[in-house]
């Protein structure tokens, strides 16, 4: 599948963690030449009183190491490379693996350690009766993932927007990532969802300002998109809500998550925090080539990330 490197199994990872270890065209190759964001400076308002989101954000892997995380925390991601993640540490002992989704050699083949993370930051609630659903899901990512047959991420497995474009009465989120351009328009002038809505990847999303935090309603979702590759489905009933604050030059982000369908209660994520990318020549939203998906037919095991 040309463009999906997170799906492919242990090849891509081992590939992955080497473009991340890597300098790249646009981050660490950038460090001396403007690249890095100031952390000092003052959050820039625009002319209604509100923090000014524009800008282009965060690492060009950012999206795929995220999932590999388990949502935590991405600082400094805009600049630099970070040390190698935890996910590539082979320690089937390690008492946080549940978070970190460790790997483990079981008879010679790499393989997950635990099919659902139990800690609940991390884990959604699913009802108990679901979570059969869950784990044959998980096992069965490599061939059952919407995301890996080129179907869009979709609201709030996108994360982060890559770019944010803000004007009065109007935000644009632009996300890049291997294979798939996306583009979400949010109206933050007080309307409310369209009752003609059709379900989508996306949703419906309007925006409000809650003090100088932007925070994004989702409606409107089709089913045919997870949470993650580990078999974390939702319903069409599924709720998203996604705030957005900015100090600086960092913006964080996180989502919260309601589907009475099949949760427990809400799912808030673990918050995501990423840098204004200052680099003039390179802060913006380039065409990427088209998802193709061609791998499916060589998967001899079940590894994914």
């Amino acid at each position: 599948m040309k463009g999906r490197f997170f799906s492919y199994g242990v090849g891509a990872a081992v590939a992955a963690a080497a473009l991340w270890l890597t300098p790249t065209p646009g981050v660490a190759q950038n460090q001396g030449s403007g690249a890095k964001a100031d952390k000092n400076v003052a959050t820039p308002m625009t002319p209604d009183g509100h923090p000014d989101l524009t800008g282009y954000w965060g690492n060009p892997y950012a999206h795929f190491f995220l999932a590999i995380q388990g949502n935590r925390s991405l600082a400094g991601l805009g600049t630099q490379p970070p040390t190698a993640p935890k996910a590539f540490v082979v320690d089937p002992n390690d008492p946080d693996r549940n978070k970190t989704r460790a790997h483990a050699f079981v008879d010679g083949d790499l393989r997950r350690e635990d099919a659902i993370a139990k800690d609940p930051n991390v884990m959604p609630p699913y009802k108990p009766e679901l979570l059969d659903k869950v784990k044959d899901l998980d096992f069965n990512s490599n061939h059952m993932d919407p995301a890996f047959f080129c179907h869009p991420d979709g609201v709030p497995r996108l994360g982060p927007p890559r770019q944010i474009v803000q004007s009065k009465g109007l935000v644009v989120f632009l996300y890049q990532h291997e294979g798939f351009n996306d583009v979400r328009v949010i109206p933050t002038d007080g309307r409310a969802h369209r009752p003609d809505a059709d379900a989508s990847y996306n949703g419906d999303s309007v925006g409000r300002w809650e003090g100088n935090t932007l925070v994004v309603d989702v409606t409107n979702f089709t089913d045919d998109s997870w949470l993650s590759t580990s078999g974390w489905f939702h319903s069409e009933k599924m709720h998203v809500i996604e705030r957005l604050s900015r100090d600086g030059n960092t913006l964080r982000y996180q989502a919260t998550v309601e589907d009475p369908e099949v949760f427990t209660r809400p799912w808030v994520e673990n918050p995501r925090t990423i840098e204004l990318y200052t680099n003039p020549t390179n802060a913006i939203i380039t065409e990427e080539p088209p998802c193709v998906e061609t791998d499916e037919a060589h998967i001899v095991n079940h590894e994914h990330l």
